[in-house]
């Protein structure tokens, strides 16, 4: 809370040492109250498409005007994609990211809380979602690649892998505990004794925290 005095004082164009001055008014200005806590709680691609669900948990008693949501490629700079007034009826917001490419790219998303005078008051955590690549060697294993999913508090607990023969009925084929020493994860898939009719083998990962 501040408290802070205002007068208005003339000058005489003719003679400027000539002034005149009004009454003085005196109030407290308190600021908007900070948030006290925003996370940024999910970055998922959904399924079969190429949109990526941005989920936030915020603070809805804070005094926040709106929320920026913020999109980079890669490990390119953050940018603005999005933004939405601040609701005081919900602490979720979500952006549905239909511009990006996941099957192409890498990205990373954050969500700024503004005060009404657009400036940041708060920036949530970090998230990026798993970026997979598949790649199939003579000796018919597939060779699975992904990053980590950032950044829950406590990181992932485990991944779950699926995969589908011909693009029809996935069905979950293992689980994988989650190393915190590692930053990317491989996984071969043996499929030496699946019977395909053409032999395309398509995959997605869950992360569990």
């Amino acid at each position: 809370r501040e408290y802070r005095c205002y007068y208005v004082q003339v000058y005489d164009s003719l003679h400027p040492d000539t002034t005149a001055s009004s009454n003085t008014v005196c109030d407290s200005i308190e600021a908007p109250p900070p948030p006290l806590h925003n996370y940024l709680r999910t970055t998922t691609v959904i399924f079969q498409s190429s949109w990526i669900n941005v989920v936030g948990y915020v603070d809805s008693l804070s005094g926040v005007f709106s929320y920026e949501f913020q999109r980079a490629v890669d490990t390119g700079k953050f940018s603005t994609v999005y933004t939405i007034k601040a609701s005081g009826h919900t602490d979720s917001i979500n952006y549905i990211d239909q511009n990006a490419s996941p099957t192409t790219h890498g990205y990373r998303y954050q969500i700024i809380s503004l005060n009404s005078c657009n400036k940041p008051m708060d920036t949530t955590n970090i998230g990026q979602p798993m970026f997979l690549t598949a790649t199939g060697q003579p000796d018919r294993i597939n060779v699975l690649n992904w990053n980590d999913y950032m950044d829950w508090f406590r990181g992932p607990k485990y991944y779950i892998i699926y995969r589908s023969e011909d693009g029809v009925n996935y069905v979950k084929i293992d689980s994988l505990q989650y190393n915190n020493l590692a930053k990317f994860v491989v996984y071969d898939d043996d499929v030496s004794k699946v019977t395909t009719r053409q032999g395309f083998f398509y995959y997605y990962i869950k992360a569990v925290e």
